[in-house]
C-alpha cells in the first residue's frame, strides 16, 4: 500500500504581482516579488523575457521595490501613452537619457533631472497618469520625486477603497486568480502535490495573459467609472451602498415599524405638558408625569447602549466572515 502525503498550508509562500492597465487596454510587464531571488534553475522557464523579479524578506512591495519598478513603469508606459505614438517620440530622446537618467555621453553619473525637458513649455510636455493604492511604500519621497521628474502624476486612491475604485482589483484580479487556481488543478491532475515558486513562475506568463486581458482591463475602468468619465464621480458607489443598507428594510413595513426619534418626543410632551399645565394640574399628575420623563430617559439611554451593542456585535460578524475568507479565525 502507499503511504499517504499529507501537505501541510502552512507551507503555502507569499508572492506579489505587480501589474498595470491603462484605460486602452494596454498592460506593461510584470513584477514578481518573492521572498528569495531566483535561482539558476529558474533560467529554463517558459516566461515572458521583459518579466522581472524582485526580492523582500515579506514577499511585499517596499519602498525599494517601488521606485525601481518606477523605473520599469516610467519606461515601458511611455511606449504605451497615445501622445507618443502619435507624435512619434523616442524616450532617450526626448528626456536626454534613459529611465535610470544616464546617458550614453553620462553613463556613471545619473542627472539630477532629464536634461531633454528643461526650457519646454508645460504644453508641450507628455504627462502620464499612475493611480495607485495608498501603501506607504507607494508614496516615499523618491518615489514621487523620481515620477516628477519624468511627468508622471500619481494619484492615490482613497484608504479602503481599492474595492470599488481600483480598475484592476474590478475588472483583472478575479480573473488572475481563476487562472491560477486552473493551473493549480492540472498540477494535482500530473500529480504535482509541490507547487513551488518555480512552477509558479514558470506557469504565470499564461496565467497573466488570461488575467489581464484588454477586455478585463477596460471593463475594470468602466467598473470604477475613472474612464470613460461620466458626471457622478466614482464615490457615489459610496453613497448608493450606504442607501441601500438604509433601505435594506421593505418600505410595506416600514410603516409599521416605531419612529426613531419616539422617546425623544415623549420627553418632550411630557415636559411640555408639565410646563404649560403647571398650575392646573394636581400633584399627583405633576409626579406621574416626572416619573414619564425619567422612564424616558432611561429608555433612550438603554437604546443607545442596544444601538451600540448591535453595531459592535455585526460589525465582529463581519470582520470574522472576511477573516474565514482568506482562511483565518476570526473572535466569535
Amino acid at each position: 500500500k502507499t503511504p499517504t502525503e499529507v501537505f501541510s498550508p502552512e507551507d503555502r509562500e507569499t508572492c506579489t504581482v505587480i501589474g498595470t492597465g491603462n484605460a486602452a487596454g494596454a498592460t506593461t510587464p510584470p513584477w514578481l516579488i518573492f521572498k528569495a531571488f531566483p535561482t539558476i534553475e529558474w533560467s529554463d522557464i517558459d516566461g515572458d523575457p521583459n518579466m522581472r523579479f524582485a526580492q523582500s524578506e515579506t514577499a511585499f512591495s517596499n519602498a525599494e521595490i517601488r521606485l525601481e519598478w518606477a523605473k520599469h513603469f516610467n519606461r515601458w508606459s511611455w511606449e504605451k501613452s497615445a501622445t507618443v505614438q502619435h507624435r512619434q517620440l523616442d524616450f532617450e530622446q526626448w528626456f536626454g537619457c534613459n529611465e535610470h537618467l544616464k546617458s550614453e555621453f553620462n553613463p556613471i553619473a545619473p542627472y539630477d533631472t532629464p536634461p531633454g525637458t528643461e526650457g519646454k513649455e508645460e504644453e508641450e510636455l507628455v504627462w502620464r497618469l499612475l493611480i495607485i493604492d495608498g501603501f506607504s511604500g507607494h508614496g516615499s519621497f523618491a518615489f514621487r520625486e523620481y515620477c516628477i521628474k519624468f511627468n508622471i502624476l500619481v494619484a492615490f486612491l482613497l484608504p479602503h477603497s481599492t474595492h470599488m475604485l481600483q480598475p484592476m482589483d474590478l475588472g483583472v484580479f478575479q480573473w488572475l486568480k481563476n487562472a491560477h487556481q486552473k493551473r493549480l488543478r492540472e498540477a494535482l491532475r500530473k500529480g504535482n502535490l509541490t507547487f513551488n515558486r518555480r512552477d509558479f513562475a514558470g506557469s504565470f506568463k499564461e496565467i497573466f495573459e488570461e488575467g489581464f486581458t484588454a477586455a478585463h482591463i477596460i471593463a475594470g475602468f468602466e467598473k470604477s467609472r475613472i474612464f470613460p468619465p461620466t458626471e457622478a464621480p466614482a464615490v457615489s458607489y459610496l453613497l448608493k451602498k450606504k442607501l441601500k443598507t438604509r433601505k435594506a428594510i421593505d418600505p410595506a413595513l416600514s410603516s409599521l415599524l416605531p419612529a426613531e426619534n419616539r422617546f425623544p418626543m415623549a420627553s418632550d410632551t411630557a415636559r411640555d405638558v408639565s410646563n404649560r399645565y403647571h398650575d392646573i394640574l394636581s400633584s399627583p399628575t405633576h409626579r406621574g408625569l416626572e416619573a414619564v420623563q425619567k422612564i424616558v430617559s432611561e429608555a433612550i439611554v438603554l437604546e443607545d447602549i442596544v444601538r451600540k451593542h448591535v453595531a459592535n456585535r455585526q460589525e465582529r460578524i463581519e470582520k470574522r466572515y472576511h477573516q474565514r475568507k482568506r482562511g483565518k479565525r476570526g473572535r466569535p
